[in-house]
């Protein structure tokens, strides 16, 4: 995405099995990171504003073209199934832990994303070019077999 878009302006991530991206992405790649431990009152911060932007008409996405559990779009499931137990404390998908329930963790990469942006401005926007970024081709070594 650093290459495609022409830099990040920054990322954001829980911290859980993120820890390695935080040094590469700042020291490499130079972009602000910021690793969150995924407190109740930092989703509720994260889920609000992710609230107030869809509620808003702010945004957009066209279909993702990722298969849901139980419907052809991923996007429309989740935010359909999402909840927030005020009591509980707790934002999610009541079907998250069943065997073919839908999940939610589409939910919290948008939110979070947001989330990462709040300290951003009309300032950090710039123009971007783009440039498709196909992987890498390493060629491996004493192959085995006919290729």
């Amino acid at each position: 995405m650093h290459q495609e878009f022409d830099g990040l302006g920054c990322f954001a991530s829980e911290r859980w099995a993120a820890w390695d991206l935080g040094s590469w992405m700042t020291i490499e790649l130079n972009v602000p990171v910021e690793l969150i431990f995924s407190s109740y009152d930092r989703q509720l911060a994260a889920f609000t504003e992710l609230y107030t932007v869809v509620k808003s008409g702010r945004f957009k996405s066209p279909p993702t073209a990722v298969r849901g559990c139980k419907s052809d779009e991923l996007l429309a499931e989740e935010m359909l199934m999402f909840d927030h137990d005020i009591d509980g404390k707790w934002f999610g998908s009541p079907e998250k832990n069943l065997r073919y329930g839908v999940q939610d963790d589409l939910m919290f990469s948008l939110a979070w994303t947001i989330y990462g942006g709040r300290a951003l401005s009309v300032k950090d926007f710039r123009s971007r070019g783009s440039q498709p970024f196909w992987g890498t081709m390493i060629q491996p070594r004493d192959l085995v077999g006919k290729w």
